[in-house]
């Protein structure tokens, strides 16, 4: 008895201190942003990138990327009212990247490209979000209340997943 009891004290006290596990998922077909908490859907904003259409190959092709990233930092911006930059690009962007420089897809001087994230709309144009205006260089945007939704609901380390 004292044993079942010993496993139901640490079942719970695992539970108690458990770190939620949240996850973003991106779907640039749908525009469409969804963040998950523990596998139950907390929210579902529409969205916006740069060019939808497949994946980055390189700095200022305006794509944004297709893949697993990590949220590595948070901050206020003073142009889109926050930034969830990414790791991009990540060791699967780079050997993406390698192989089509290999293949000739892309040129010698061509770069990767950075600074990817989810950010808001400048003041006063959360219609580019609503006319589906893909304005951004390669980053996902939502509108401004929705950015600082998902600001405070997310911790750095969360996961976005970008799908076509």
């Amino acid at each position: 008895m004292i044993r079942l009891l010993f496993f139901v004290v640490l079942f719970l006290a695992n539970q108690l201190f458990a770190q939620d596990r949240f996850v973003i998922k991106i779907s640039k077909s749908s525009y469409t942003l969804e963040l998950f908490k523990n596998d139950i859907p907390v929210y579902s904003f529409p969205c916006v990138f740069g060019n939808p259409v497949g994946d980055k190959y390189k700095q200022g092709d305006r794509k944004t990327p297709v893949g697993s990233f990590k949220i590595v930092a948070k901050y206020p911006h003073a142009s889109w009212a926050y930034f969830l930059w990414f790791d991009y690009p990540n060791t699967t962007s780079w050997k993406r990247f390698n192989e089509r420089k290999k293949k000739g897809i892309l040129q010698r001087e061509d770069k990767i490209g950075g600074s990817i994230g989810i950010h808001g709309v400048p003041e006063g144009r959360d219609y580019y979000v609503a006319k589906r205006s893909n304005w951004t260089l390669g980053c996902v945007s939502i509108s401004r209340k929705n950015i600082m939704l998902l600001y405070n609901a997310i911790p750095i380390g969360t996961e976005v997943q970008i799908f076509e």
